[in-house]
């Protein structure tokens, strides 16, 4: 297969943004409906998103994916308890 000849296609930071915004919200939904036998799975992937977030969007918004995370993984076990 040869390559394409002319200018690729540029993607726009801000659709990028809104991409990795969306699919880090979907990683957070997964974690958050985990059963235990994929939590830790789900877990090491909001982790990796979080850490890329922070290159991206700041350690502040990071910061604040980390705290959804663990609101996430602490809700479930807490609607589990009662």
């Amino acid at each position: 297969m040869t390559p394409r000849a002319g200018p690729r296609p540029k993607l726009s930071v801000s659709f990028f943004e809104e991409s990795l915004d969306n699919g880090t919200r979907a990683l957070l939904e997964g974690l958050r409906h985990a059963g235990d036998a994929d939590r830790s799975f789900r877990q090491s992937q909001v982790n990796a998103a979080v850490r890329f977030c922070a290159k991206v969007f700041g350690r502040e918004y990071a910061a604040l994916l980390g705290k959804a995370a663990e609101v996430a993984v602490t809700g479930d076990s807490k609607a589990a308890r009662a």
